[in-house]
């Protein structure tokens, strides 16, 4: 039996974090709910493994996400369909590929920056199972 991960992050706005992730970078919304005593919540599976992520956005909250240039949320290797197709879905968002600071990154991940400043590489499929040549 496979166990399902979830990494809960805080969020400036929890509706367009997860559009980014589901619209484009074509994760699947698993549960939402706003305003629940102030707290909004989305809860996207992430594609390609068996992992959630969990955007919170909350009165309560005193500091705002600071990501630093290797907060990244990195996912399986792609193939270059795959990357083309998430490209032109991320750019119809208004999201262009970057190049990251990290060489490594940048050799074997197509990047972008969600609506907090976080890293989404979406890793080049040559190679191993796991990306590395």
């Amino acid at each position: 039996m496979s166990k399902r991960i979830r990494i809960a992050r805080p969020t400036r706005d929890a509706e367009a974090a997860a559009r980014f992730y589901v619209e484009g970078l074509g994760g699947l919304r698993t549960d939402l709910f706003r305003n629940h005593v102030g707290y909004s919540r989305d809860i996207v599976e992430l594609p390609g493994c068996n992992v959630e992520i969990e955007f919170v956005h909350g009165p309560a909250m005193s500091h705002a996400p600071a990501p630093t240039p290797e907060d990244a949320l990195v996912l399986p290797p792609a193939d270059p369909t795959d990357i083309a197709l998430t490209t032109r879905r991320l750019s119809r968002l208004g999201f262009a590929p970057l190049l990251t600071e990290n060489p490594f990154s940048r050799d074997r991940a197509v990047a972008w920056r969600d609506p907090d400043g976080y890293l989404g590489l979406l890793v080049r499929g040559a190679g191993g199972e796991d990306g590395r040549s």
